[in-house]
């Protein structure tokens, strides 16, 4: 039981100390190729994020919709950057996720 509280212990500080993204746009290298035809990009703005553990959670809530197939969020700007197909969802329905997940989110 000890091993996996500190395991635990580990992995939390790990992810909390770990950059999720590097701090601009176009570092990231799916960030930094144009969308192809069928893609678009938006940057987003995202109140209420507190701290990194924050950013992961919204990332997860990005990737888990239907038709993105980038998301990056940066704490320091309190933005991210998603690349999503716009035939299969919206800029919206993106905001919308974001704001559920408990981050009010609008288009830059």
């Amino acid at each position: 039981m000890k091993k996996i509280i500190s395991f635990a212990l580990l992995l939390t500080i790990g992810l909390l100390n770990a950059p999720l993204w590097s701090g601009t746009l176009s570092t990231t290298p799916l960030a930094s190729q144009p969308p192809t035809t069928n893609e678009k990009n938006v940057v987003l703005v995202i109140k209420k994020m507190t701290c990194q553990l924050c950013s992961l959670t919204i990332r997860i809530a990005l990737e888990r919709i239907n038709g993105v197939n980038f998301a990056g969020v940066d704490y320091t700007t309190k933005t991210a950057m998603v690349r999503f197909n716009p035939t299969i969802t919206t800029i919206d329905k993106i905001a919308a996720a974001v704001t559920n997940a408990g981050y009010p989110a609008h288009q830059q």
